[in-house]
């Protein structure tokens, strides 16, 4: 009797022991995916921002022509807000995917 009391405990550790390592796998593959939900999420958040939000596309705009052009003379030279928000904005958004490599 004793020697099947052996082999149940022994079985029940072997299930135990296979259980714990699927549910282990299951929940790698489950942060895996929601990593890269979270990551796609993000962005779109950041596209949104840069090519939508409108004050971030005006400095976009502005910026996107000749180094010499006056708009980017003006700009530099009033130190606006924009500017500066427009600045953060890209910085943030480097040290965010320096973060996630």
């Amino acid at each position: 009797m004793t020697t099947w009391l052996g082999i149940a405990k022994e079985l029940a550790q072997l299930i135990f022991f296979v259980a714990g390592t699927a549910s282990a796998i299951g929940a790698w593959l489950t942060y895996r995916a929601n990593s890269q939900l979270e990551s796609a999420r993000w962005t779109v958040r950041m596209y949104e921002k840069f090519y939508e939000q409108a004050d971030l596309k005006r400095t976009r705009e502005a910026l996107d022509c000749e180094a010499n052009d006056e708009n980017v003379q003006s700009l530099v030279a009033d130190e606006s807000s924009r500017l500066t928000d427009y600045l953060n904005f890209l910085n943030c958004w480097r040290f965010c995917t320096n973060l996630s490599r």
